[in-house]
């Protein structure tokens, strides 16, 4: 966290292991937005759990933790850095994620190279087709309505 993270200036929200159960659509209007519609997934939004702390806590997460900011109430923003890991052998399934193979190896923090993903009978949701203005993951949810956890708490 770049600043102090509190209730009042929209937090991250996250639901303790959703990252066991569906993958959940992430599109709006047909294109991947990167934004689940809570009621049509089932989720109990209840379940969420505010990550607040201060200026250098950080916060690590599964991907397929479901998660999202509240809103933001405060006259103060919450400037944010992701980062995002994986394994050397956790290949990403497209490939415009990385530029070449030079490139991807270069981005490796810890492990060593290989040319043999590791495959696993995981569920996976494409996302495609892209944002009609590909951007950041916030401007694809500029679109959406309705899919966030803005009105908790």
């Amino acid at each position: 966290m770049i600043e102090d993270c509190t209730l009042e200036n929209g937090p991250l929200l996250m639901i303790p292991g959703s990252h066991r159960g569906p993958v959940f659509d992430h599109h709006y209007e047909g294109y991947f937005a990167g934004a689940i519609d809570p009621v049509a997934a089932g989720l109990d939004l209840g379940k969420a759990v505010p990550i607040t702390g201060k200026a250098g806590s950080i916060t690590m997460h599964h991907v397929r933790l479901v998660h999202g900011s509240r809103e933001n109430l405060s006259d103060r923003d919450r400037p944010l850095l992701l980062f995002g890991y994986v394994a050397a052998d956790a290949w990403p399934l497209r490939a415009d994620w990385f530029q070449d193979l030079e490139s991807f190896n270069a981005k490796m923090v810890r492990g060593e190279p290989t040319l043999e993903p590791r495959l696993r009978d995981v569920p996976v949701r494409m996302p495609y087709p892209p944002a009609p203005h590909q951007g950041s993951i916030f401007e694809n949810q500029k679109r959406v309505k309705g899919r966030s956890f803005a009105k908790m708490m």
